[in-house]
């Protein structure tokens, strides 16, 4: 199935389907009521490369967009936290305001507005040992000149004592003009934190090594064990964060499959999160390679259900938001290692049920050039129709750009 394949009509009825026994997929990625456009794209710099971003609605006239950018790939020393703001539901976008800059290479980019008025960011920071591990990977992808300036650049980098590899929360004026300084989070995720309806936050993130050796760093006595996907709260914006959880997971999995959560509040009370799984050399893989898995809790995040398998997705991470109709949705990218341009596309799968179940999975997008994609997340508009943000690499008068671009797409729920 794809987007060359979809009648150009509004009628739902001449919408390319391809149903399975409990989910039924559409393609909505032509329709005329699907639009799609770019956020923040430099197809000529040599730091063209933009990543992760998340949506976040800060007010009733206000949408923002945070991201990794201003580097040179998926993995370079260069990385920049940036955010963009639009005041028309998306249809323009303000020129990126960069809120971290550190020695260390910036990625994921959360964001969400809190109760106090304020806006949080949500981000890691990884060092330059990422790059060295990964070198005979990377050195496909880029050319000598390229990897002897990341070369340069950690030669001559002078590394800040106080601010180490790790995850971290920053608080800012609701206008990203003013911003706090960094706060040290046990946990990371790409869409960071959410806002629960009693006002604190909850974090359910992935505590990797970086973030388990600064625990010890801060509490020498500190047993914390890792890799661990824990929930995390806090009653004060995002000051301070306590441990609430360790997500089990299922026996016939490992701890180290699991990465990049993200939960939600349901209508109920209740939490639901959804864990990308992937498969990890050296260990037994009992499920497809790049899927998801969710866990419920009943009791404000202090005990969760084991991960379950869920067999909708075709991909991750997800992201998880409501629709003002009562549908719950998860965004999610498909990613195809082996076959470029196949199956690299853009979900949201959709429940009615509050994700008991499924019935349905949207495709955004065409295919795309590659595998570097995706971590799509959502926000309603006033006229209560989608914008999906996401990253690829856009193709823009039928040339594909080298480096990947932040992309939207503006889409309707289709009928029940």
């Amino acid at each position: 199935m794809t987007s060359k394949d979809v009648s150009v009509s509004d009628n739902s009825d001449n919408i390319l389907t391809d149903s399975t026994a409990d989910c039924e997929c559409l393609d909505i990625s032509c329709l005329p009521s699907t639009r799609h456009s770019v956020v923040l794209r430099r197809p000529h710099s040599v730091m063209g490369y933009f990543a992760w971003p998340t949506l976040a609605r800060i007010d009733a006239d206000t949408l923002a967009v945070a991201c990794s950018g201003d580097r040179m790939n998926h993995v370079t020393p260069f990385g920049q936290n940036q955010l963009l703001f639009s005041n028309d539901e998306g249809r323009t976008w303000s020129q990126p305001i960069i809120v971290n800059n550190t020695w260390l290479d910036d990625r994921d980019a959360g964001l969400l507005a809190v109760p106090d008025g304020r806006i949080l960011l949500s981000w890691f920071s990884s060092d330059f040992s990422v790059i060295e591990k990964r070198r005979h990977v990377w050195s496909k992808r880029l050319s000598e000149a390229e990897f002897n300036l990341i070369d340069a650049y950690i030669t001559v980098s002078t590394p800040d004592p106080g601010f180490t590899p790790g995850s971290y929360v920053r608080l800012g004026s609701k206008d990203g003009r003013y911003w706090g300084e960094p706060v040290f989070v046990p946990v990371s995720a790409p869409h960071g934190p959410i806002c629960l309806r009693d006002g604190s936050l909850l974090y359910v993130g992935r505590r990797g090594a970086a973030e388990a050796k600064r625990c010890r760093e801060i509490d020498p006595d500190s047993q914390v064990t890792w890799p661990r996907i824990c929930a995390y709260l806090s009653r004060d914006c995002g000051e301070t964060w306590s441990c609430l959880a360790e997500l089990p997971v299922p026996s016939d999995t490992d701890c180290d499959n699991f990465y990049e959560p993200h939960a939600i509040e349901l209508a109920d009370g209740r939490l639901l999160a959804v864990l990308r799984y992937e498969e990890r050399p050296g260990l037994e893989n009992n499920y497809p390679r790049l899927c998801l898995f969710t866990s419920c809790s009943e009791d404000g995040g202090r005990t969760w259900s084991t991960a379950q398998y869920l067999p909708q997705a075709i991909g991750a991470p997800g992201h998880l938001t409501y629709h003002s109709s009562g549908a719950l949705l998860c965004s999610y990218n498909e990613r195809d290692y082996i076959a470029p341009g196949c199956r690299n596309v853009e979900h949201v799968l959709i429940s009615y049920d509050d994700g008991r179940t499924w019935p349905r999975d949207l495709v955004l997008t065409a295919p795309a050039y590659d595998w570097d994609i995706g971590y799509p997340s959502t926000a309603e508009l006033k006229d209560g129709s989608l914008l999906t943000v996401y990253y690829e690499k856009a193709a823009v008068g039928g040339i594909q750009d080298r480096l990947c671009s932040i992309l939207a797409t503006c889409w309707e729920l289709p009928p029940r």
